[in-house]
């Protein structure tokens, strides 16, 4: 059943008040705009892009790695197989361009996996394709020449996808996901020098259900993560709300709002989330919380001519219809309020999960899905405004 669920997944892709997004904020993102697309294309020269890409900033060097997609056909409609990629593409934002100016390879297809940037690298934590998930921390430099090189530099005591990673006093914390291919809420104080997790029972789990493809990210001491899919749920609530930090000075967890918009649930699992000030948070991307349950219980208990209808049905919905979220949601950590802004991406939403990066003062949406199977190829950049 599990394996089932985790296969719709990727198909379909102290406690505060719940606090209800307000369609205001006063920080304020403008101009959304292409400023590339991925040179990747399917086996009938269709434009395309992935998701679940290692991704970071070196510099001012964005490199986007691996990830994946269905370049050779539909899973449903042609019997074909997720693509996964080794490609590197290097990309230079400096003097307010976006350039590619080189190109590699990783040691194997992979995503799935984290990015943690550490100095002038980035270390890409775990990861899979369709034969196995990995135990490997990989750590991605470019040369004099911006040309990507890879070294892998630990191997953790398991294998690893699908959840966060942050790296916090010289050790790397990984957080929830999966876990030699189980659903995990364990968090994981991974030593550099011992190759291995901190045993002291000092560092406690996820105070909530396993968890994978939330976003996440570390602000002011503290790591935060929202949401989530729960592939093991047993009430049919696979697509999450709920969500949580963990402090690294007390190493201890609280409990966050949970995310409402107009007094309905609002789940961010699959989407993306980026340090818009000090105290604020952005998140972009997730998948439809109605779509997404609706879909994960028909395809695990329809059978028969009603299976194979329903998926027909599903696969054949616009990207209208799966509705992933076009929100430029925001937290603020000091007043614990969400809020979202007033307009909404000027394109399609996203997941898969979504990738996003910043530099300066511009914000990137890297490609991802939009709707189950379909990957967008566009890279968009917008403005923070203060």
């Amino acid at each position: 059943m599990l394996r089932s669920l985790m296969l719709c997944s990727y198909l379909v892709l102290s406690i505060f008040f719940v606090a209800p997004l307000e369609a205001k904020t006063d920080s304020i993102i403008s101009n959304w705009t292409e400023v590339a697309k991925l040179p990747l294309y399917t086996h009938k020269g269709q434009p395309t892009g992935i998701s679940a890409a290692y991704t970071g900033m070196i510099g001012s060097y964005l490199v986007i790695a691996g990830g994946a997609n269905f370049p050779n056909g539909h899973p449903y409609f042609d019997g074909a197989s997720k693509h996964y990629h080794d490609n590197i593409y290097v990309y230079d934002l400096s003097n307010e361009q976006f350039k590619l100016v080189a190109t590699g390879k990783l040691p194997m297809p992979m995503g799935y996996g984290a990015t943690v940037s550490k100095n002038n690298s980035l270390l890409l934590v775990g990861g899979k394709d369709n034969q196995q998930t990995y135990n490997t921390v990989i750590a991605l430099t470019l040369d004099e020449n911006h040309m990507p090189q890879s070294q892998l530099v630990a191997t953790l005591p398991f294998t690893w996808s699908d959840g966060a990673a942050d790296l916090h006093a010289d050790s790397l914390y990984l957080f929830a996901g999966m876990v030699d291919e189980k659903i995990s809420n364990q968090v994981c104080k991974f030593s550099f020098a011992s190759g291995q997790c901190d045993v002291s029972g000092k560092i406690p789990a996820l105070p909530a259900s396993p968890r994978t493809q939330f976003p996440a990210i570390a602000i002011n001491g503290q790591f935060m993560l929202f949401g989530g899919i729960n592939s093991q749920s047993k009430s049919n609530n696979f697509a999450l709300t709920d969500a949580y930090s963990f402090d690294y000075k007390t190493a201890k967890w609280r409990v966050l709002p949970k995310t409402k918009l107009n007094n309905e649930d609002f789940t961010l699992a699959g989407g993306s989330a980026l340090r818009l000030t000090n105290k604020k948070i952005l998140v972009l991307g997730g998948i439809n919380k109605s779509v997404f349950n609706n879909a994960v219980l028909k395809l695990n208990t329809l059978q028969g001519s009603k299976l194979e209808q329903f998926k027909l049905e599903y696969f054949s919905m616009p990207i209208s219809a799966f509705n992933f979220s076009r929100k430029q949601v925001v937290f603020d950590t000091h007043t614990m309020n969400w809020s979202a802004l007033q307009q909404d991406v000027p394109f399609a939403g996203g997941a898969g999960p979504l990738q996003t990066a910043q530099y300066n003062k511009m914000i990137y949406w890297i490609s991802g899905e939009v709707k189950a199977v379909q990957r967008s190829p566009y890279i968009y950049q917008a403005k923070v405004q203060r």
